[in-house]
């Protein structure tokens, strides 16, 4: 397999291109449009809120990490999707599903979390 056949895609938890809101609809109309490209492998990581160090400052973001950083232990069951998560463990979690044959190929940001210790 040439390494052009594959692609990995950070979207959002939630993305949709139905969405009311635009961020969400665009990473929504972003994984749709990578859908149609047919790679080989394709890979779309849909993480919560970000956590790492960022070059630019957007309060709103840092209001909503940290509501969600202290809800975080009531995010259970099908709320654990919700859960912030570090940069890092997206990167790691996207390496380990490159080595990796994975049948699946959308994973929400607990899932990651999951993959990145594999």
């Amino acid at each position: 397999m040439c390494i052009r056949d594959r692609f990995s895609f950070v979207s959002s938890g939630y993305a949709n291109p139905k969405h009311s809101g635009d961020y969400l609809r665009y990473k929504g109309l972003v994984e749709e449009y990578l859908k149609s490209l047919n790679f080989n492998k394709l890979v779309i990581l849909r993480p919560s809120f970000l956590i790492g160090d960022r070059v630019d400052n957007r309060i709103g973001e840092k209001i909503g990490i940290l509501i969600f950083k202290i809800l975080s232990p009531i995010f259970i069951g099908p709320l654990k999707k919700m859960k912030p998560i570090q940069a890092n463990i997206v990167a790691k979690a996207m390496l380990n599903i490159s080595k990796n044959d994975l049948t699946k190929n959308t994973f929400e940001s607990n899932e990651i979390v999951d993959l990145s210790k594999i």
